[in-house]
């Protein structure tokens, strides 16, 4: 059964392929991206398999073998922080296994252990979903860091393992249970539990998933670019722009700077970027007449309406052959389907039924917007109308995979973006007046949907970014190859990880034998590269059509347990531009603001986005189970020593700290001066508001089910071929119902009405 609905599923994909390839109309140059967008399309098929497999299937709850451990999956770096804390604290739950005392304190105690998943939370869920249909008894985890689509995966096989059972009704609980829910009530706002009270099928009100490390959204500015424009209009006559009398503190300090002549690099690269400033009246869609205020940034039609101004004000800012000094847009969306549910739960006020994403009674439609009599239509018409005028004009720019609005920001060209406060330190570049710190961009060009070059620019992390040499004047035994740093010109040897040296250079690089074969190669041509094996670049460049002559991805770098693709750069084909960080945007001249919270200031309630992995079980055997929410309840209750600066603390908070996330607990949102970025800062201030005024702030998180998941990655898609078709053709419009027609081909049979 499960393989004829994927033969179907497949039919479909290449029925909708071909449609499209004959639809090019014989334009040779359009056909030639079909290809590769049809690989990706059934990609994307094969891997929304499991769902399919999950939905045409009805599988029964089953026992894992007994193994007697613990087994905690997450799809974190092994070389982050999070990754780091969580085996932190499977040490020191394991250390109770030698000591008889606290060992007796945990009657149902069993040692814990890691379990990596590739891939992100995507690799992870997929990887559960397809072990889960499979009745893998052997290698399933019992806890789990991920979103709440992948509870609705283990739901739909009656795999759940509730840390609460039933919150109203102790006598239903373990004592682990009672005690967990104890806490939860005493120490954790409702707000934030709310998606477990939406979990299909499920009657009593349990506990299912608890949220873990936290962030949100926040608004980045470009501080000294908003002053320069704020300048530029005030000045201007005929009716120039002001600014509201109670803001104008605010506004001074960026205008100040705007002229400081300490800031003359930024001035020189604004005025390259931006061009000469043009003085409309606010009526013609300018600034002239124009009131800045701070109220601007809190709501969404205000906000685009001061990007479609601004935009209208720099008519030359844009060169598509000139990507170095030229602006890009004027606002950026980092998580165009974050930005759609926000504005969607804010125009319905928090009633669900009427959003995109309708739920009624626990169940998620996903295509009930379809019906144009529906609020659902309504309610996603609304958002189209505001969003799509900034599309069409090039305001707004919705980044791809592999592509952030950062990049853009830090170089003064973008005023603003939306995005995730995790991101926060990626936004700036730090002030190097002290240590000459650079900066390089690539240059590169790739080729759009009709074949056309395009040149666009890329920062590049200097971090995994080198170099590559054939020789060096100090070889080293088993070297390949060497590298040269960027920035400090340090020269290390290349490695074969399969035939190291008994003592490596520190810092030195090891691949895998098909990049050594490949670095081999290369270095016998006449040719010259620079290596890459920088996460952000590898997304852009296999999400983006690439020429191999341009920018080649052979073998791995490794280090430690992980692997990262390697990227070999032509430095025929590309340029590697260095600045100073005198001329970008430093940390002083950042503006981060919460993410605009309404539809309009006309809206009552307040949207905050949720992010960041919540703790899910799955089920496993009574003996592991009972063993699994003993360890959670220890987790989220038991104060410990961790080192010198970090005593008394639970698991739960000790993961806070170690990670730079935000802990929803009522005493960690009532600090008054927690050790966080601006960026956590800023997510920690917003979630704090929305834990004392719950009747007024809405917490927004993905509905709970298996399909939340492709539904998100699909309407993304559909946004980026929308800006596609807008940027390289003639005919630009589109309508609301032409993108819902889109939409429904992209979401495929899986979303059938």
């Amino acid at each position: 059964m499960i393989s004829t609905k994927l033969n179907k599923s497949l039919y479909f994909v290449f029925k909708k392929a071909f449609t499209e390839f004959f639809y090019l109309k014989n334009e040779e140059s359009m056909k030639k991206s079909f290809i590769n967008k049809t690989k990706k399309i059934i990609l994307a098929t094969l891997a929304l398999s499991p769902v399919l497999a999950l939905i045409s299937c009805g599988d029964t709850r089953f026992d894992q073998k007994d193994d007697n451990l613990i087994k905690l999956g997450y799809s974190f770096s092994s070389a982050g922080r999070e990754a780091k804390a969580i085996n932190q604290i499977i040490s020191k739950w394991n250390s109770f296994d030698t000591d008889a005392t606290r060992k007796a304190s945990f009657p149902n105690y069993l040692k814990a252990t890691q379990a990596e998943f590739q891939n992100g939370y995507g690799g992870a869920a997929q990887t559960i979903s397809q072990k889960l249909k499979a009745k893998d008894q052997t290698s399933l985890v019992n806890l789990i860091f991920n979103y709440d689509s992948v509870l609705a995966t283990i739901n739909s096989y009656n795999m759940t393992l509730p840390f609460v059972l039933d919150r109203d009704n102790s006598s239903k609980n373990t004592e682990d249970q009672n005690k967990i829910n104890n806490f939860l009530k005493q120490n954790i706002s409702d707000i934030f539990l709310k998606n477990n009270t939406y979990i299909p099928g499920i009657t009593t009100n349990g506990i299912y998933s608890i949220p873990m490390g936290k962030s949100s959204e926040l608004l980045s500015i470009d501080g000294i670019l908003l002053g320069f424009i704020i300048n530029e209009a005030t000045k201007a006559s005929p009716t120039p722009a002001t600014i509201k009398s109670e803001d104008a503190e605010f506004f001074k300090k960026y205008q100040d700077m705007a002229k400081d002549e300490k800031k003359a690099d930024d001035i020189a690269q604004i005025k390259k970027n931006w061009k000469e400033y043009k003085h409309f009246s606010k009526e013609e869609g300018g600034l002239g007449g124009y009131e800045f205020s701070k109220a601007a940034f809190s709501n969404y039609t205000d906000l685009i309406d001061l990007a479609r101004r601004v935009k209208k004000s720099f008519p030359q800012a844009k060169e598509e052959n000139n990507p170095l000094n030229s602006a890009a847009n004027v606002m950026g969306i980092d998580s165009i389907a974050n930005t759609v549910f926000v504005l969607s739960s804010s125009i319905s006020e928090g009633n669900k039924e009427n959003e995109v994403v309708s739920v009624t009674d626990k169940k998620a439609n996903f295509t009930k917007y379809r019906d144009k009599n529906s609020n659902s239509y309504k309610n996603f018409k609304q958002i189209w109308d505001l969003l799509y005028p900034g599309i069409e004009d090039e305001t707004i720019l919705i980044t791809e995979k592999g592509q952030y609005s950062s990049d853009f920001l830090k170089n003064h060209q973008l005023l603003f973006f939306t995005g995730s406060t995790a991101g926060y330190s990626h936004s700036f570049v730090e002030d190097g007046s002290a240590k000459n710190n650079k900066v390089f961009q690539l240059e590169t060009t790739l080729k759009t949907i009709d074949n056309k070059d395009k040149k666009i620019v890329k920062n590049v992390d200097t971090r995994y970014t080198y170099e590559l040499l054939k020789t060096s004047t100090r070889p080293q035994e088993k070297a390949i190859a060497y590298v040269k740093d960027l920035t400090k010109r340090n020269v290390l040897p290349i490695y074969l990880n399969s035939d190291l040296p008994t003592k490596p250079v520190k810092n030195s690089l090891k691949v895998d034998d098909e990049a050594g074969t490949k670095i081999k190669e290369l270095l016998e041509t006449d040719k010259s590269y620079w290596i890459s094996s920088d996460k952000s670049f590898a997304d852009f460049v296999t999400s983006n059509n690439i020429g191999n002559d341009v920018i080649l991805k052979a073998g791995n770098q490794i280090a430690g347990r992980n692997s990262f693709s390697l990227f070999f750069i032509n430095k025929a084909s590309n340029k590697l531009i260095e600045k100073t960080s005198s001329s970008q945007l430093n940390e002083d001249e950042l503006i981060s603001l919460e993410s605009p919270k309404k539809f309009s200031s006309k809206n009552k309630k307040f949207v905050v986005p949720l992010q960041g992995p919540n703790l899910i079980g799955i089920h496993a055997s009574d003996k592991e189970d009972k063993a699994t929410v003993e360890f959670v309840n220890w987790l989220l209750t038991s104060k410990e020593d961790w080192d010198a600066n970090h005593k008394q603390l639970t698991p739960y908070e000790f993961f806070k700290v170690s990670t730079n996330y935000i802990n929803l607990t009522n005493s960690s949102l009532s600090e008054t001066n927690p050790k966080l970025t601006r960026g956590a800062k800023t997510a920690f201030d917003v979630l704090k508001k929305a834990k004392d005024d719950p009747n007024n702030f809405i917490i927004q998180e993905d509905a709970v089910d298996a399909k939340s998941s492709p539904f998100r990655e699909s309407l993304v898609t559909t946004f980026n071929a929308v800006v596609n078709k807008n940027s390289s053709s003639s005919n630009k419009t589109v309508t609301f119902d032409q993108f819902l027609e889109l939409l429904k081909q992209n979401l495929g049979p899986l979303f059938k009405k």
